[in-house]
């Protein structure tokens, strides 16, 4: 399933229907209801794990509205938060079995892996001005700089990546135009973080020297 999938419109009436069947039995009000919502939140994880792509469309809608609001309140940025909790639901569909009741409900859980995409997202973006920053160098400034300046440095840079080797190129897009962490990178891409981390650092040295190479000298 990609990462994309909890948001598919089939998805979610499928849910719907899943919902409305499960809370015609259950009861809403008091210790009853509580103890009703973390089973059947307990049951949905467990669905999960065995794959049930309603269950995690049911449990997104339960859930992804509130752990928007957290990571909004954290990011300070909408468009980060919808990305941090697309995050989320697809480490749930993929760990979902590492869930232990001990540790607490379902819902406490969620905001724990939500927590760790936020910090994720955080240190992505304290990460992103590297590139950002040889980017702006090639940047003409003064007077005489319009619009056709910056479709020129754009169609130069776009030429300087091209020249990047498929892994240094796809390293740097995930890394620096979707914003994803290391360890998503890693999971991507089938490697260890530590190959992430020397990978990403030989692509900005080789974009560059790409751009110098282009005459895109700061």
């Amino acid at each position: 399933m990609g990462a994309g999938a909890v948001h598919r419109p089939a998805m979610r009436k499928a849910a719907v229907r899943s919902i409305s069947r499960r809370e015609s039995s259950t009861t809403t009000g008091g210790r009853d209801g509580v103890v009703d919502r973390r089973q059947r939140d307990e049951d949905l994880l467990a669905a999960i794990s065995q794959h049930d792509e309603a269950a995690l469309a049911a449990l997104y809608d339960d859930y992804a509205a509130a752990l928007f609001g957290f990571a909004v309140r954290r990011l300070g940025d909408r468009s980060q938060a919808e990305l941090v909790v697309q995050d989320v639901f697809t480490r749930v569909w993929r760990n979902a079995r590492r869930y232990a009741t001990e540790r607490g409900s379902v819902r406490t859980w969620l905001f724990a892996v939500t927590r760790h995409a936020v910090i994720d997202r955080q240190r992505a973006r304290a990460r992103r001005p590297s590139l950002v920053a040889v980017t702006e160098e090639l940047q003409p400034v003064g007077d005489d700089y319009d619009e056709i300046d910056a479709m020129l440095v754009a169609s130069a840079v776009r030429a300087a990546l091209e020249q990047l080797s498929p892994a240094h190129r796809q390293v740097l897009q995930l890394a620096y135009f979707e914003g994803r962490s290391q360890a998503d990178i890693a999971a991507v891409l089938g490697v260890a973080v530590g190959t992430v981390k020397s990978r990403t650092y030989y692509a900005l040295r080789a974009f560059r020297l790409a751009c110098e190479e282009l005459g895109l000298q700061p």
